[in-house]
């Protein structure tokens, strides 16, 4: 009940701070092993979207659960991660409906090289590339020069769209042909 409270307490100053227009939070998780050198929890913890305030204090709990689900522990147990070294913290956003999301890295994630950033996009909701369900458009930036080396366009056949259609059993849309194969961002972007 206090955390109950806690949390009615913060969402109101939120509300008073940035205007009545928040009707919907996301509810996500950030745990203490979510980005190793050798390992990558993205996708395994559960995330949240168009949460309404009073559904908060049980979407906080499944979010903290999913330290636990089958996908997490499994993946922990493989990378020899243990189990009782991993806490969670969760944290509660504005939700913001974007036609465009993406993730960048400050560092390439995969050779390990500090000269780019390299910012992966797509359309629609972030959660369709954190889950791995689209193959995102890639952009590669060198710090030193600060221009566009490399550009990926993928064919982006699906996505999470910034509003949830009443009554859609899926959150996962397809994309319009004519923007399947489109950039997702501008050069400037």
């Amino acid at each position: 009940e206090d955390l109950k409270l806690e949390i009615q307490k913060r969402y109101t100053q939120l509300s008073q701070e940035y205007g009545s227009d928040i009707t919907d939070v996301a509810v996500r998780s950030s745990a203490t092993a979510e980005d190793l050198a050798d390992a990558s929890f993205a996708g395994q913890h559960d995330t949240y979207y168009y949460v309404k305030t009073t559904d908060i204090p049980t979407m906080l709990k499944k979010c903290w659960a999913s330290l636990w689900s089958a996908a997490a522990f499994s993946y922990r147990h493989s990378q020899g991660i243990e189990h009782s070294s991993v806490s969670m913290a969760v944290v509660v956003q504005e939700m913001v409906r974007s036609a465009v999301s993406g993730v960048t890295f400050t560092a390439d994630p995969v050779s390990g090289s500090e000269s780019v950033i390299i910012t992966e996009s797509s359309w629609g909701m972030g959660a369709a590339i954190v889950d791995g369900r689209v193959t995102p458009d890639q952009y590669v930036v060198d710090k030193r020069t600060n221009r566009i080396t490399s550009i990926r366009i993928s064919d982006k056949k699906f996505m999470v769209p910034a509003e949830i259609s009443t009554g859609s059993e899926s959150r996962l849309v397809e994309v319009p042909a004519n923007l399947r194969r489109t950039e997702t961002l501008t050069d400037e972007q």
